[in-house]
């Protein structure tokens, strides 16, 4: 059980790392107000647990393409 925490903590670690890195290239590439980074999380919050925490690329570009 120990064994299948660490990967787990491991893994994580790595997904995280790779977050920080595809965020800080989009900071700074973007010029974003507060308000909307505010609002484009609670967007974001909402569509994970719309789609039950199940992400693809594909549902990311109809989503960016759509008027909602």
């Amino acid at each position: 059980m120990k064994t299948s925490e660490n990967r787990l903590a491991r893994l994580l670690f790595k997904i995280a790392v790779e977050m920080a890195k595809l965020e800080s290239m989009l900071a700074a590439i973007n010029d974003m107000e507060e308000a909307t980074i505010r609002r484009l999380h609670i967007r974001c919050v909402n569509e994970v647990k719309k789609i039950n925490d199940i992400l693809t690329m594909e549902d990311v570009v109809r989503y960016q393409r759509s008027d909602e």
